[in-house]
Formats: C-alpha cells, sequence, structure tokens
C-alpha cells in the first residue's frame, strides 16, 4: 500500500505482553491505544505472569498513549471491545464481524472446547471474553493461530502454508522445510 511506519496514525495494543507491544515505538506518529486496566497492570504485573516483562509499564508512558476505559469507536464499523481474562485490560479491535482478538482468543482449540486455556488474570472473565468475541465476530484473527470462522463448527478459513528457511553451512545451499494443510480443517470439537 506504499504506507511507512510514520503514515500510521493509530496503534492498537491488545495487551502488554513483549509479543504484542514490543515495537509500538516504531510508530512514531501514531497514537497508541491501550486499556486503563492494562496500564495498570503493566506497572505491577502478576508474579506468575513471564509475559508482561517488568520494565513495560516504563516503556509504555513514553509513548503517545490514548488510554481508554471502555469500548470505544475508531472509526465508523471498527470498535475496540473490552475482552478482559488473559490479562485485565484486554482488547480487541472489531472490523464489521471481523474480531481481531489478541489472547483473548489465543487459538481455534479455544473456540472449539469454549474455554480460554492461558490466562493470567482471570479464568472466568478470559472463558465470558472467549464466549463474547466469538458470538461477536464471524471469523476471528487469534492472538497465536490462523483465522477461523467462529462457527459452530470452528473452521479455518482457508489452507495454510509455513516455510521455515534453515541456513547450516556458509557456503551451502539454504533448507527450506514446508508445512502445509491440504485443506481447511473444521471441528464442532477440538480433540483431546
Amino acid at each position: 500500500m506504499g504506507l511507512t511506519p510514520a503514515d500510521i496514525d493509530t496503534v492498537v495494543l491488545s495487551h502488554a505482553h513483549w509479543d504484542t507491544a514490543t515495537n509500538a515505538d516504531l510508530f512514531p506518529n501514531a497514537e497508541i491505544v491501550v486499556h486503563e486496566r492494562e496500564l495498570a497492570y503493566a506497572e505491577r504485573p502478576a508474579a506468575h505472569d513471564w509475559a508482561t516483562p517488568p520494565y513495560m509499564g516504563r516503556a509504555l508512558k513514553k509513548l503517545r498513549l490514548k488510554p481508554i476505559a471502555g469500548e470505544y469507536d475508531i472509526a465508523p464499523g471498527v470498535r475496540v471491545v473490552e475482552l478482559p481474562g488473559h490479562t485485565p485490560g484486554s482488547i480487541g479491535l472489531l472490523v464489521g464481524r471481523e474480531l481481531l482478538a489478541g489472547d483473548a482468543v489465543a487459538c481455534a482449540r479455544d473456540a472449539a472446547r469454549g474455554r480460554a486455556a492461558l490466562w493470567f488474570s482471570d479464568g472466568a472473565q478470559a472463558d465470558a471474553s472467549l464466549a463474547k468475541a466469538l458470538s461477536s465476530a464471524d471469523i476471528v484473527y487469534a492472538g497465536h493461530d490462523r483465522p477461523f470462522r467462529a462457527g459452530p463448527p470452528v473452521a479455518y478459513v482457508g489452507d495454510y502454508t509455513l516455510r521455515i528457511r534453515l541456513f547450516f553451512d556458509p557456503v551451502g545451499m539454504d533448507q527450506e522445510i514446508c508445512i502445509k494443510t491440504e485443506q481447511a480443517r473444521s471441528f464442532a470439537t477440538w480433540p483431546e
């Protein structure tokens, strides 16, 4: 699209874990939307939360923050929704009937099982947010999986290919591993 990080005016942080919040500073002109509960949590994360670095609260304060306290419309048809449980201030971005869920919906397995497997704040709240996410969206972009239809049944949107290039020998050829699904899978339930 010809955009650079400087062209981006809004970044939404689903939560303050290192794998989602790191590099928010690469968007120098962006307002960083984050839930106020998440900002407070980043200052004092739970002791068992290995994914929120102790410096995250300080790092976030250096950005041009737009703390929100509830659900928030960014533009027509684009809404920040509260999805607490994974962390206290987890949020998602609903674009029409498609949801960028962050880790409130980590993967299709959680959706098919109807329970959130990974949470650092409140398990019951995480399960309620999972249910809310699945009922508000037709397609979910999960935090750690490929897009899927919310179902029932839960079904991946399409086939998937993952290529990993490996470097073994400085004078030799790179090696490649290719993992490919032949068809999109769907699940009424997820096998244990």
